[in-house]
């Protein structure tokens, strides 16, 4: 096609060639005329050469113009031409990418070694140096195989701006699809993973069992088992602002559930050493307890390695802060009665307990909580155990709080419910005294036991008891006072029960100053020569 163009441009020229010599002619005889004219010869104008000179001077013109017409079609073609080849290029390169990028996704080389990279990561954050490192080694990867194209360099070299633009804008979202593609497949197999994880705790923890054991109460096994999703939502994550308070068997932080009841959550910070198939028989047997004056327990998140425990918010704190921190206001003689009588009530009652006798084994004034109106709610269970009905104690691991502690219980390593009762005893005295059974201030060997003991034998309790206590106490600070004697006696069998315990302190609260009490199975004179012999 090109060259039968050519060869009309060619016939063309030569047509205009041999007009040109014609008008040469004609302007030759037209110049002589004029010169004869001049000479006096006359000058006769020819018509016919005259028209053949006008009708060739439009042909001219039109072949002009057929030829402007035969140059900008030409153009037009050449621009065309230009336009499929670049059209051409752009397809050809675009398809060795798509080509590229389908054979390293069906692969799974380059992806699945980004997406599980990143996802073994142990931090948080998805973007993290080794994801950056991974994509920016695939567009390298990329951009090396579009230099490899023949098209692609040439379209550089030639400066085509338009490809390299289109190539770029394409590449580049190629490039945030696979960003935006491995991130969402990131987070949803770090959810895959964090659910796979809490299943199977859920099943170490003996969930299933838990859920039997409390499935013939409805309104329990409804609130019963409590996700970790929602006690994160919770306490924020279990941020540290949100501690209460912390002891040797774990962390108390504050929670508002979905619900918007306020709740107290406890983290432990050590893997529970017995049996998780009687962690949650104990779990399902406090859950039914039901005495105002033990905190209940709400439920329990079985998703982690260590179970979360859910109990309700008490907010007026500890006894331990209401007697031993100076900007509590000083509790009175009648008000540490009446919490000691409400303590004793609930430790009977849990010695007491139909199903399954439960022996707390950590009683301290940190563990007796307070509400508004000063009532006892007893709380943490981290250390309880309970009894079989038909033994009256359980060998076990010593756990408690020095100070606290049954001298016996710590030496035989023998549980039994008088050893609620030597801790009870111990706060009988601190709730006299205003001291604490321990203190980092006290000379070396300093015991409190020892020291009430020692004064009670020599008739000196006045050395020892709280100011206020002697202000406004009568004749049943010696009555609490024997009574606390005979609670920390070193024999265990020695102790009353705690049945007996919270009898004999309603009958001292009640009894005129003057009387003395009668404790079950214990006469008072005898007792008394006993402590001071």
């Amino acid at each position: 096609m090109n060259e039968s163009n050519e060869e009309g441009v060619q016939e063309s020229r030569h047509d205009t060639a041999k007009e040109d010599l014609v008008l040469q002619e004609t302007y030759k005889e037209t110049t002589g005329a004029k010169s004869n004219k001049s000479r006096g010869h006359g000058y006769m104008c020819n018509p016919t050469k005259n028209q053949l000179l006008h009708d060739r001077f439009l042909e001219q013109e039109r072949e002009l113009e057929r030829l402007k017409e035969h140059i900008a079609e030409e153009a037009a073609k050449k621009e065309a031409e230009k336009a499929e080849l670049a059209a051409s290029i752009r397809a050809s390169v675009m398809k060795e990418v798509q080509a590229m990028m389908a054979q390293n996704f069906n692969q799974g080389i380059l992806f699945q070694q980004s997406a599980a990279a990143v996802t073994n990561l142990t931090t948080e954050n998805v973007h993290s140096p080794l994801m950056v490192g991974t994509l920016l080694g695939f567009c390298l990867l990329v951009l090396a195989l579009l230099l490899k194209n023949d098209y692609f360099l040439k379209s550089i070299l030639k400066n085509d701006y338009c490809l390299i633009l289109a190539l770029a804008a394409g590449i580049g979202a190629a490039l945030l699809f696979l960003v935006l593609g491995t991130t969402f497949l990131i987070r949803k197999l770090k959810e895959q993973r964090k659910k796979s994880i809490r299943e199977r705790f859920f099943k170490q923890n003996r969930g299933q069992l838990l859920q039997q054991l409390v499935s013939h109460r409805t309104d329990i096994a409804e609130r019963m088992i409590v996700s970790l999703e929602e006690l994160e939502k919770a306490t924020n994550n279990f941020d540290k602002s949100r501690e209460l308070g912390g002891g040797g068997h774990g962390i108390v932080y504050k929670g508002i559930l979905s619900s918007l009841h306020v709740v107290a959550i406890k983290k432990s910070k050590i893997m529970i050493q017995r049996e998780i198939n009687d962690f949650i028989n104990e779990v399902a047997i406090l859950s039914q307890m039901n005495h105002r004056n033990i905190v209940k327990l709400l439920g329990c998140c079985l998703e982690t390695e260590v179970p979360l425990l859910v109990y309700e918010f008490i907010s007026n704190g500890t006894l331990h802060n209401h007697l031993h921190v100076e900007a509590r206001l000083s509790l009175s003689w009648k008000d540490r009665l009446r919490i000691a009588v409400e303590t004793a009530r609930a430790l009977a009652y849990l010695h007491s307990f139909a199903s399954m006798p439960v022996i707390h084994r950590d009683i301290k004034s940190p563990n007796i909580l307070l509400d508004d109106n000063l009532m006892v709610k007893l709380s943490d269970f981290g250390a309880s155990r309970y009894v079989p009905i038909d033994q009256t104690g359980v060998d076990t691991a010593v756990q408690g709080t020095y100070g606290y502690l049954d001298p016996m219980y710590h030496s035989t390593r023998h549980l039994t419910e008088k050893s609620d009762v030597y801790s009870f005893g111990v706060v009988l005295i601190e709730l006299r005294t205003r001291k604490k059974p321990v203190s980092y201030r006290s000379p070396e060997g300093y015991d409190l036991v020892n020291q009430f003991r020692t004064l009670l034998s020599e008739r000196n309790l006045a050395d020892i008891l709280d100011p206020q206590v002697s202000r406004e106490g009568g004749g049943e600070v010696i009555d609490i006072a024997l009574l606390a004697a005979i609670c920390v006696k070193f024999v265990s069998a020695e102790r009353p029960t705690m049945r007996h315990v919270e009898m004999a302190i309603e009958v001292s609260m009640r009894q005129k100053c003057t009387s003395r009490v009668t404790y079950p199975m214990m006469n008072l004179k005898r007792t008394t020569n006993l402590l001071v012999g």
